[in-house]
């Protein structure tokens, strides 16, 4: 599991999928899933957002780079999903968060 995740955290802006991690961890999908989840206390999909969500905090905190480049430097390949999840992650809007 500590192998996946750390392959998350360096290929956060790639198109990942659930089977793709799974053969990293020599595992059916199926018992990936569950062993992740019962381990991190969350799926594969909200650790790999989780990790896109920070990482675009930081940039919108740290940099004045438009909200929709840090939207997909962050692996976001849709504006609106972006700010849907941020603003239910962190409680604001993207654009909210520089103010």
């Amino acid at each position: 599991i500590e192998r996946v995740k750390f392959f998350m955290n360096e290929n956060f802006m790639e198109d990942i999928s659930l089977s793709q991690l799974a053969d990293i961890g020599n595992m059916s999908p199926f018992h990936f899933n569950r062993l992740f989840k019962k381990i991190t206390n969350c799926t594969p999909y909200k650790y790999l957002l989780s990790v896109r969500l920070e990482l675009a905090h930081l940039q919108l905190k740290n940099t004045s780079q438009p909200v929709t480049e840090v939207a997909f430097a962050s692996g976001f390949k849709s504006l609106d999903h972006f700010s849907a999840s941020y603003k239910q992650q962190f409680g604001k809007s993207p654009s909210a968060t520089r103010f």
